[in-house]
């Protein structure tokens, strides 16, 4: 007022507003409450906001309208506008003008730049990102962290566009067709009792940068390539790791698991269960995350690469958007750069479940699978359902087989170094059936067994099964004969496809020993190949001449009527014919079986004057 000659003039009701007095107090207070330093700054804006905001007659709590009065003062004066009501704002809306971030502007981007900015999101949030925004456990409900992943992409997709593409129309630009389900998930469920301004700050922070800078991941081509039936996966290379690691390979369901997995990886987005898996699919793949191996991880990222250049798609497998991307947030989750890996890795050691690692850490169950995700790290405690990969093996003998067995080792190790089979085994702690397989598979021609004894003309197939099956001797004694092995001996026999009898146990039962006086017969060379022949004949031979089974049971003293019973007919399943006429009193063979007793009475007769 005095810059304007000290005392104001008189004025009337007619000149308010149009006088040096009012363009003074105006030009004062613009510059209080537009340039900071005054102490009133703040404040004053404010008032003006609120004065501004009483001339409106509907809407009053449409930012979007109030903002739409400002306009004309231009961008910068705008973004504070909208920052200044960013907290009457809907999620929507806060959304929409980014007024919760750093850099508030007005929504002015066409459909076709929220369509190509849908390309470069995944239909879920990336898993770094996740972990920072979803807030930690307050009690001890799970989230439905699937939901709130597809709900922040799609929120992703809002800032800046117009107004006809809200959160209901932008979802199903990456496949998103739970939509209710998905908002109802972030706003009423995980954040009800949180602050929104970190997850609308952050969101609308990364629409931004992407619209910037891009992203080397086309979503948008990924989704409509890859599918659970175009997606391929190597078994034969899983088959080598399974035994380079000394894994059971498993059945359908672990290629299931492996299959959803490796589509995970390259489209950012867990898909609905394939036909034929388990109904509870979707929990077995959130424990496969958990507990899947790093070595099994590393494979299947493999795969995932191959997959890629089949496709003929140069990008890489995964990608998250940088942390400079995003400055002035407080996390409602954690930061992954705010664990130690290492600790971690220590903490999955001495964790038995997924819940304990997580109350240890103080965070959600899904904190810790997506951080697993993030580092390929998984649990080296067993688990059924994917295999117990680990129970037996420490780190160290792990790492000395997957060395050993290599490709490239295994092929210098057998062909340059010629070693044998016993000895690569021995350094890899696995069977030579392993190492066998694994050369086989890497196309690698076995060498030739030496033969360990040289060939014997009087060791014949025909003397071979004349003297053990037709005249029942022992083995054992056969190879004392001919002065070889009985283990020689025995392979020799299987070679030959000929019948190696059971052992009888401590108690010699077998009848090759035995100096015949005629070869057996056909239907005696059947029982006599089983275990416990002689016990065998001993009890259907005293059966004849009982009034019951279990008369004949007593009078032996061997057992009860129920296992003569079963003794008896196991006997008679082998020689194909009844043996004991049931419905004869007092028992008596059969025709056929009394000719089968006559020759196994001489049988006994000879083994019991040998004793």
């Amino acid at each position: 007022m005095a810059e304007c000659g000290g005392e104001l003039p008189q004025l009337t009701s007619e000149d308010v507003g149009h006088d040096a007095h009012n363009a003074a107090v105006g030009t004062a207070l613009a510059r209080i409450a537009l340039h900071p330093g005054h102490a009133d700054h703040e404040a004053l804006f404010e008032w003006i906001l609120e004065a501004d905001r009483s001339l409106l007659k509907a809407s009053k709590n449409n930012i979007g309208a109030m903002a739409d009065r400002w306009t004309w003062s231009g961008p910068e004066l705008v973004g504070r506008v909208l920052a200044k009501l960013d907290r009457r704002a809907t999620l929507h809306a806060r959304l929409r003008y980014a007024s919760a971030g750093p850099r508030p502007r007005w929504p002015d981007l066409s459909a076709d730049a929220i369509t190509r900015r849908a390309a470069m999101i995944p239909a879920m949030l990336w898993p770094g990102w996740t972990m920072r925004l979803l807030p930690r456990p307050t009690n001890n409900k799970a989230p439905r962290a699937g939901t709130f992943r597809r709900g922040c992409s799609s929120f992703l997709l809002l800032p800046g566009g117009p107004p006809q593409l809200n959160f209901e129309r932008v979802g199903p630009l990456l496949g998103n067709q739970e939509i209710n389900t998905d908002r109802d998930s972030i706003e009423r469920r995980l954040y009800l009792d949180h602050d929104l301004t970190p997850l609308a700050s952050t969101l609308a922070q990364l629409a931004r940068a992407l619209d910037q800078h891009g992203s080397p991941i086309d979503y948008a081509g990924r989704r409509a390539t890859f599918t659970s039936t175009t997606v391929t996966l190597d078994l034969d290379a899983y088959t080598r790791l399974c035994a380079q690691q000394g894994w059971n390979p498993g059945q359908q369901h672990r290629v299931f698991l492996m299959r959803a997995y490796l589509l995970m990886l390259l489209t950012g987005e867990v898909h609905p269960p394939p036909e034929g898996a388990s109904y509870r699919f979707a929990w077995h793949c959130s424990e496969f995350r958990f507990h899947a191996p790093r070595a099994l991880r590393s494979f299947l990222r493999q795969q995932a690469e191959e997959n890629l250049a089949h496709h003929k798609i140069i990008e890489p497998v995964t990608w998250e958007p940088p942390d400079a991307w995003v400055t002035a947030a407080r996390w409602p989750g954690l930061s992954p750069t705010d664990i130690v890996k290492d600790e971690f890795r220590d903490l999955l050691v001495t964790s038995g479940t997924i819940h304990e690692a997580a109350d240890a850490l103080g965070l959600a169950s899904e904190h810790v699978r997506l951080y697993c995700d993030l580092t390929e790290t998984g649990a080296t405690t067993p688990s059924d359902v994917i295999g117990k990969h680990l129970s037996t093996r420490t780190v160290r003998t792990v790492k000395i087989r997957e060395d050993a067995l290599a490709s490239d080792r295994l092929r210098d190790l057998y062909v340059n170094q010629k070693l044998e089979l016993t000895h690569i085994a021995n350094l890899a702690s696995c069977r030579p059936d392993t190492v066998r397989r694994l050369l086989r598979q890497e196309g690698i021609p076995l060498r030739p067994r030496p033969r360990r004894i040289p060939d014997r003309p009087d060791i014949t197939r025909e003397w071979l099964h004349h003297e053990y099956v037709v005249r029942q001797r022992d083995i054992a004694n056969l190879a004392r004969e001919r002065g070889v092995t009985h283990y020689h001996l025995t392979k020799m026999a299987k070679a030959w496809d000929i019948p190696i009898r059971p052992s009888g146990g401590h108690c010699y039962n077998a009848v090759g020993h035995l100096n015949l006086h005629r070869p057996l017969s056909e239907d005696m060379r059947k029982v006599v190949m089983t275990s416990q022949a002689l016990d065998r004949l001993r009890a259907i031979t005293r059966i004849p001449g009982h009034p019951s089974f279990a008369a004949a049971a007593r009078s032996d003293g061997s057992g009860t009527d129920s296992a003569l019973r079963q003794r008896v007919i196991g006997v008679e399943k082998a020689v194909g014919f009844q043996i004991i006429d049931r419905s004869a009193r007092p028992l008596a063979p059969t025709e056929r079986g009394r000719e089968f007793l006559r020759e196994a009475r001489e049988i006994l007769h000879i083994a019991d004057g040998r004793l």
